[in-house]
Parts: structure tokens; C-alpha cells; sequence
């Protein structure tokens, strides 16, 4: 049986979709994404101040984030392979948009875009007889928006 946020009230992994937009690559779809993970990086400032209680400050510097998928198809392969070859033929990097859309517990749908987005194929798998090639991809935004 499958339940929704709607049906159980708070948020499921199947309540998510997303969008990866990479620069003059255009749109990439991943196959098989089995997981996506998201967090925000942040610069502390701390001020020790003689004689009197400590001040603080968490300045966003980012967010770091990965996919995690079963080998489907060439695509994470070929957009790294892609990334390389424009490096090492000194064509400027592209940066990409990654679109996020929740299915909230109320029936509405958040949206959020990290953008500015870099991204590497952190891990191209393992290949053995009878089990599924685990990749992930990884990148960084240099901000999450909420449109």
C-alpha cells in the first residue's frame, strides 16, 4: 500500500520531486534515484567578549547535497565525463539549478531551487554479479530558495 503525506501527516520519500537543470547541458534525468540528501552549510562567528556572555552568528555559506541511485542508464556517467572533458579543454564550467517540489501533509507543494549548482559523480559504482550498481552524485548550491 502507498500512503502519501496527505494520508499519514508527515512527509514520506516518495513526497518529493526533482528537477536538475545544468547549464547549456540542459535538463539531465537521473534514472532510479533511490535517495537525495540536502544540507545547509553555515560560516559560525562566535565573539568571546571579556567579562560579559558570548555573541554568535550562523552565516550561510552554502548547501552541500546528494543523489543517490541504481545504475540505470550512461547519464551521471556522461554528464562527469562531460564536466571533465570541459575542464581539461578549458571551457568554462557550466553551473546548474536543482528545482525541489514537496507534496506537503496539507495537499500544497513547496518549492524550493538550490542555486548555482556544482556537481561530481562522487562514487561510479561497484559492479558484481547480482546486485544493483550503486552511484551517487554530489554537489554544491551556493543558495536554497524557497519560490
Amino acid at each position: 500500500m502507498s500512503y502519501s503525506a496527505s494520508a499519514t501527516g508527515f512527509s514520506l520519500g516518495e513526497d518529493v520531486q526533482l528537477v536538475l537543470m545544468f547549464g547549456i547541458l540542459g535538463r539531465v534525468d537521473l534514472k532510479h534515484v533511490t535517495g537525495f540528501h540536502a544540507q545547509q552549510t553555515v560560516h559560525q562567528v562566535r565573539v568571546q567578549r571579556l567579562g560579559n556572555t558570548p555573541l554568535g552568528a550562523d552565516v550561510p555559506a552554502g548547501w552541500n547535497f546528494t543523489f543517490q541511485l541504481d545504475r540505470g542508464d550512461s547519464t551521471a556517467d556522461d554528464l562527469a565525463a562531460t564536466l571533465e572533458t570541459m575542464y581539461w579543454n578549458k571551457t568554462r564550467l557550466p553551473s546548474g539549478q536543482l528545482y525541489q517540489y514537496i507534496n506537503e501533509p496539507n495537499g500544497s507543494t513547496s518549492t524550493y531551487l538550490f542555486d548555482t549548482a556544482t556537481l561530481n559523480l562522487s562514487d561510479a559504482g561497484s559492479w558484481s554479479q547480482n546486485a544493483a550498481v550503486k552511484q551517487t552524485l554530489s554537489g554544491f548550491a551556493s543558495r536554497r530558495l524557497k519560490i
